[in-house]
């Protein structure tokens, strides 16, 4: 785990800790007990096994690397604006303290748009997928970077249970091969973005993808996760097969670049 993996996660467990001390797992798992055939109705997966590439347009308002990215963050409108611009998803960051995200962020866009919702947080603990559910997700982000397999195996199979869907990221093929090993894979995204340097290679991607075809089946999709800044990057995905596109920084950047 990188240095800047590291400081997330540490703060994050301070968060953690907080949760279970003012609300507590038992309030959690009362409030939503678990379901042996769980459903999704607003169903994330399904919004990205479609045809064509689907958009996860991401609601971010800063990130470590560039800063405030949106100085007039409003982050209802914006989904908005990408539900109407023809979305399929969106993506809203919840982490605080270095992304500048808000669970109210959530709450509030899932009231107002009809499309899937996914939690972009850095998830370590179960009592963090019950409170995506409590916020009105549809589907959380798994970092694989960031987890060992015996508890992403365990935060998988809740968010299952949960009726929630789960997109595990993944970053270079030694992660690829780790998760080749788990259950209840069904939407793998890969981030071009190297997390201990911060480059960007988008080549990244489709190279991941063809080897990771060899462990999974067509059921899986398949989401490319950033440096995507024009439409030709758009094309090639669409020749690659991809499932579905998350785009956050470029389209801040330029709000056309899916049209």
């Amino acid at each position: 785990m990188s240095d800047f993996l590291k400081t997330i996660v540490d703060a994050k467990k301070i968060e953690v800790a907080n949760l279970y001390k003012n609300i507590g797992l038992e309030t959690f798992q009362n409030k939503y007990p678990l379901a042996k055939k769980p459903s999704n109705k607003n169903s994330f997966y399904k919004a990205l096994k479609k045809t064509g590439l689907s958009l996860i347009a991401e609601v971010k308002k800063a990130s470590p690397s560039k800063g405030v990215i949106r100085k007039d963050f409003e982050p209802v409108q914006l989904a908005k604006d990408f539900e109407d611009m023809g979305a399929a998803a969106i993506s809203v960051l919840t982490e605080k303290d270095f992304f500048l995200g808000s669970s109210e962020y959530l709450k509030n866009i899932k009231e107002q748009v009809r499309i899937p919702v996914l939690r972009k947080d850095f998830i370590i603990d179960p009592i963090q997928v019950y409170e995506a559910k409590d916020i009105g997700a549809d589907a959380v982000l798994l970092i694989k970077a960031i987890l060992d397999n015996q508890t992403c195996q365990m935060l998988l199979s809740l968010t299952n249970s949960l009726g929630l869907d789960v997109l595990l990221e993944i970053h270079n093929e030694e992660e690829l091969e780790q998760i080749k090993k788990l259950e209840n894979v069904s939407i793998v995204g890969i981030n071009n973005r190297n997390l201990t340097t911060f480059e960007v290679d988008i080549n990244t991607a489709p190279q991941l993808k063809a080897k990771g075809l060899r462990y999974f089946n067509s059921d899986v999709c398949f989401v490319a996760e950033s440096g995507y800044q024009n439409q030709g990057e758009l094309n090639g995905l669409c020749e690659e097969e991809f499932d579905g596109i998350l785009i956050g920084e470029g389209l801040a950047l330029n709000k056309g670049l899916f049209n």
